[in-house]
């Protein structure tokens, strides 16, 4: 496991309250469960109890990018990294469900630039055999390079709020909008594979998906069946209209073309 102020990896069979690196109290008790083998309703009976009985500032929370203060930009950025994308579960457990909105949109937005951009310069200096790399001139890279951080909040802030109107479509809200929002930045973390061309969007898109519905599973605390469905059924939603849309215009084309 990692210690959720410093990022260190630290050995939960040694049962030590405090992390060896930098001394922070460690939430053991909220992974004890998931040691034990339990299934998703006792622990989530288990988290609920707890809230009751101790409130929820009984609880850790923490997350390494909104310790950047204390842990410098490229330790705290690689710390959510490899745990949003490793351990997610653990990670969005321990998230923090409030405490604004600045460092998650700034966490994906960075993120995002970086994949996005990098894949366009590495798949513009590398030709790839059968995969055609489209172009741009100079002046239009840089256009869009300073465009990119712009959609790219655009689009987080976009799929948090359909995100959160399907959670309470599906009876799945348990926490406010910044709670959604947290995990539709964080999840973001799997477009640093854009760098990849051509592919790297493909896999980083499957990959947000499973991270979104892990996110929602821990932070509003539902069934994973239930986080599953808020999550795909906007997708699927989209997706049908799209090739709706696809479809009819190219009947109108094809039966406009025809001769009279």
């Amino acid at each position: 496991m990692f210690c959720p102020r410093c990022g260190r990896e630290y050995d939960p069979d040694e049962n030590t309250r405090f992390c060896p690196s930098c001394g922070s109290p460690l939430p053991i008790e909220s992974f004890s469960d998931q040691k034990s083998g339990s299934d998703e309703a006792a622990r989530r009976d288990s988290y609920d109890s707890r809230e009751r009985n101790l409130g929820e500032d009984a609880f850790i929370y923490s997350c390494p990018w909104e310790n950047i203060e204390e842990l410098g930009f490229l330790q705290a950025i690689g710390a959510t990294l490899r745990q949003s994308m490793l351990a997610p579960v653990r990670f969005f457990t321990s998230m923090p469900r409030t405490g604004g909105w600045l460092h998650p949109l700034l966490y994906a937005i960075i993120i995002g630039t970086t994949g996005n951009l990098a894949g366009y310069v590495l798949g513009a200096l590398f030709e790839i055999p059968l995969i055609s790399q489209s172009k741009m001139s100079p002046g239009m890279t840089l256009f869009v390079g300073m465009l990119m951080p712009l959609l790219v909040w655009f689009g987080v802030m976009l799929w948090a709020v359909i995100l959160h109107g399907s959670i309470i479509l599906f009876g799945a809200k348990k926490k406010p909008f910044e709670a959604t929002l947290r995990i539709a930045s964080y999840a973001s973390s799997p477009d640093i594979l854009n760098v990849i061309p051509t592919i790297g969007w493909a896999v980083a898109a499957v990959w947000k998906l499973v991270l979104v519905i892990i996110g929602i599973r821990e932070v509003h605390r539902v069934s994973t069946g239930r986080a599953a469905l808020a999550v795909l059924f906007p997708v699927l939603l989209i997706w049908g209209l799209f090739f709706a849309v696809f479809f009819i215009v190219m009947a109108t084309m094809a039966f406009t073309s025809r001769p009279l």
